[in-house]
């Protein structure tokens, strides 16, 4: 969300972590990458929930408008063994 903009935050994460981390560790920031588009910060917690989304469910595991109107919520379960 919202906070991630706050000034200072990145490094309180960082110090905070370093402090609850065996010394042997060492946590690192992410930056945005200088060939995205300006603006793309404000949208990080949405573009890394994409990405995760996409490392934990890789099969194509969404169900479509047609599907859920033909058969209801209880078709996600059915179809894809949840």
């Amino acid at each position: 969300g919202g906070a991630g903009g706050r000034a200072g935050l990145d490094a309180r994460i960082l110090s905070e972590l370093e402090d609850a981390m065996p010394p042997a560790l060492k946590p690192a920031g992410a930056v945005v990458p200088e060939y995205m588009p300006g603006g793309t910060a404000s949208y990080a917690a949405w573009i890394g929930g994409s990405i995760l989304a996409k490392v934990v469910f890789p099969q194509n595991q969404h169900m479509s408008k047609i599907d859920y109107q033909e058969h209801g919520p209880s078709f996600a379960f059915k179809s894809r063994g949840g």
